[in-house]
């Protein structure tokens, strides 16, 4: 006769038998742990209330920065106070981390050429920065739909810091102006000429 086990028939203890206690106490540990990960699953990551670019509000405006907003965590949005005519604008740019990463210091008093959307946040209005020019320097912050080219929070990604080289010469002068340069700057450099 083969052995008698817990709940079969014939078993006159009832008592559990070791192999059915292991299957017992798995699940209850997963009910326990589906339990317990209910709220983190449910818990959506809250995340602040950015705004949104539009491209029906964009516009391109000069602008003189009177203030730079520089946040201590670099993964918190830097702003720029700028004066633009007579009136005072909040410039939403990107993370403070983008920034660095990218080299960019901004400066009180630096004339600066935006490309940028005009929004509303609560009571206030904004300027989302799409590109800012500075001198030869283009700074792009979001692409051509509005979309951020830097990762939200802490992330990086890679944004695009345009150093424009501005031609020697107009595109008036003329070839021989240019040959005698080049000439006159191999001669220059030639050791014979030392």
């Amino acid at each position: 006769m083969a052995p008698v086990c817990c709940g079969q028939k014939g078993d006159p203890s009832g008592v559990l038998c070791p192999a059915h206690l292991s299957g017992s106490r798995t699940s209850i540990l997963l009910v326990i742990a589906a339990v317990c990960a209910l709220p983190l699953i449910a818990e959506k990551p809250q995340e602040p209330n950015r705004p949104k670019y539009f491209l029906s509000t964009e516009s391109k405006m000069k602008a003189t920065v009177q203030e730079v907003k520089l946040p201590a965590n670099g993964s918190e949005i830097a702003h720029l106070l700028v004066k633009i005519g007579a009136d005072t604008f909040d410039v939403y740019l990107c993370p403070k981390a983008f920034l660095d990463d990218m080299g960019v210091n901004f400066s009180q008093g630096e004339e600066i050429v935006l490309t940028g959307s005009r929004v509303k946040q609560g009571e206030a209005e904004l300027i989302l920065a799409r590109r800012v020019v500075r001198g030869n320097d283009t700074l792009v912050l979001r692409d051509k739909r509005g979309n951020p080219v830097y990762g939200v929070g802490s992330e990086v990604s890679s944004g695009t810091l345009i150093k424009e080289v501005q031609p020697k010469y107009p595109p008036e002068a003329k070839l021989a102006d240019i040959e005698g340069d080049v000439k006159s700057t191999r001669m220059a450099e030639s050791p014979i000429c030392k």
